[in-house]
């Protein structure tokens, strides 16, 4: 994201960055997911709500529509009275590719 901006604009500074993207979430403009051990990775607020899977062989991120989600989160909604906001959810494992390695 810094460097996107330093593209854009010269010498910005990555906590300006950081710190614009935390107050546009607060503000309900972006909404963020964690997809490995780095940086949270940033979407617009209204975009179609998705569950990430991320392979752990080889890196790759895709997603699939949230309704894969419904045994979970009604689960947890009728057990716990949990609601779960599943444009946060990044689910870890191994994609088809790596399934053989």
């Amino acid at each position: 994201m810094h460097t996107a901006v330093r593209e854009r604009v010269a010498g910005v500074n990555i906590t300006t960055v950081y710190r614009t993207l935390e107050l546009l979430e607060e503000l309900g403009l972006v909404n963020h997911t964690h997809l490995s051990h780095g940086s949270p990775t940033y979407h617009a607020a209204g975009e179609d709500q998705h569950v990430h899977l991320v392979c752990r062989g080889c890196g790759s991120i895709s997603e699939v529509d949230p309704t894969v989600m419904l045994p979970v989160t009604d689960r947890l909604l009728a057990e716990r009275g949990f609601r779960v906001d599943v444009g946060h959810v990044s689910l870890f494992g191994v994609c088809e590719d790596c399934k053989e390695l």
